[in-house]
């Protein structure tokens, strides 16, 4: 029985540090995986940072080929190709620059034919969903590329009117009224041989100052343009800090829908996204557009993250219970087995006491004998007499049938019922 309630003592003991265990590491789990998501956090915000960064630098890069012709400056290739190269050479993430002129219906033979005299095939062109197409003269104006640097890779968008696409059209007409930079929403580019989605930057030239929206409308010359893969802008911005198991996506929400305008994931296929993780963060300063970064981790990157503490102090707290389990067992075994030889001494010492007391009874025997014969010897004293001795013994018993050894157990034995 003893040895039944000591494993039952041991096993519970294990169990209580086991989940003491399990508590605290749940607790250290717990603010490890806040320590993680705040991290996280703090990564997408500094990304996001520098996506803002990386593409206002470059924005105001047009302001430097807007020069050229404000104020009716007419420059001409040359001077515009070298302030173009000038500019490429510090953002290699522009596709192209391009000075778009407004080119009214009745001059745009003027325009065609001053571009073929270093061009002989240049026209003014439309898309169609069979390509690029000869323009269909039937509007009051067109905005053509009428400059592009470099040239190499965008032929195709060499004499493009950007006015025969909605879009284009929307911004060029917004930057106009305005008289402010505009960024476009996502389009394809008809130079475009990937599916990488870019975004035009219109800056608008005129003639003058003008103050009104008339006065925009009557002065303007036309618009210097930044063509930007938004791909490129991304690996620019970030080439140096990408991670595996994070999914990142720039997304723009201007016409209140989720237009992704570029996602890069590099973690590895058998993981799952945690979707109630996704962290988004506002670009800011993106020409009135609502530029967020969107990133989602996976449970690997979680996993990776949190470190083994958690597990650490699972194990070591297990380890520790079942020691201190074991070791409290032990110290219970050891106060048994001084209690059982404390016991045994007591016992022995009432043994003797016992002893003792029937050679005094044996020897008092002789003088209860005596006064037995004795004539007119009391018979009371004799019944006292044996009152006295049947207690004693029977205290010498009860001190013998003692099973906790402590002061008041061996008092309460031999001390009289009634006090």
């Amino acid at each position: 029985m003893i040895v039944n309630k000591s494993v039952l003592s041991l096993i519970l003991v294990a169990l209580f540090g086991v989940f003491v265990s399990f508590v605290f590491s749940k607790k250290i789990y717990d603010l490890e995986v806040n320590r993680v998501i705040f991290n996280f956090h703090k990564e997408v915000d500094s990304k996001s940072l520098s996506l803002e960064k990386e593409f206002n630098l470059t924005l105001e890069s047009l302001q430097s080929l807007k020069v050229l012709f404000d104020y009716g400056i007419n420059a001409d290739e040359v001077m515009f190709r070298d302030v173009a190269n000038s500019i490429y050479v510090r953002h290699k993430n522009i596709q192209a620059l391009e000075w778009i002129p407004k080119v009214i219906h009745e001059r745009r033979y003027d325009y065609i034919n001053k571009r073929r005299e270093s061009y002989p095939d240049f026209t003014i062109t439309q898309r169609e969903n069979l390509g690029i197409v000869e323009r269909i003269f039937d509007s009051d104006v067109y905005f053509p590329v009428y400059y592009v640097e470099p040239m190499a890779g965008n032929e195709a968008a060499f004499g493009f009117d950007l006015s025969s696409n909605v879009k284009r059209l929307n911004a060029l007409n917004k930057s106009r009224d305005t008289g402010r930079m505009v960024l476009t929403e996502s389009i394809r580019l008809v130079q475009e041989k990937a599916s990488q989605k870019a975004v035009l930057s219109f800056l608008p030239v005129y003639k003058n100052t003008p103050t009104t929206l008339v006065q925009r409308k009557d002065s303007l010359l036309g618009f210097v343009l930044g063509v930007f893969r938004v791909g490129d802008i991304y690996n620019s911005a970030l080439s140096d800090t990408a991670e595996d198991d994070i999914e990142y996506l720039l997304i723009d929400k201007s016409n209140g829908v989720d237009d992704v305008l570029h996602q890069q994931f590099s973690g590895v296929k058998d993981t799952s996204l945690l979707k109630e993780m996704r962290y988004e963060k506002q670009i800011d300063n993106m020409l009135g557009r609502r530029w967020y970064l969107a990133a989602t981790p996976t449970d690997r990157y979680i996993e990776h993250s949190l470190g083994l503490l958690p597990y650490f102090v699972f194990i070591s707290g297990v380890l520790f219970s079942v020691f201190g389990a074991f070791l409290f067992q032990i110290i219970a075994y050891r106060a048994l087995i001084v209690e059982r030889e404390k016991y045994k001494i007591y016992l022995a010492m009432v043994g003797a006491s016992q002893h003792v007391l029937n050679n005094f009874i044996n020897q008092m025997q002789l003088f209860r004998i005596g006064a037995e014969r004795t004539e007119g010897f009391d018979r009371k004293l004799i019944k006292l007499y044996d009152d006295v001795i049947d207690e004693a013994t029977d205290q010498v018993k009860e001190l013998s049938n003692v099973k906790q050894l402590d002061d008041k157990s061996i008092a309460a034995s031999v001390y009289p019922k009634d006090l």
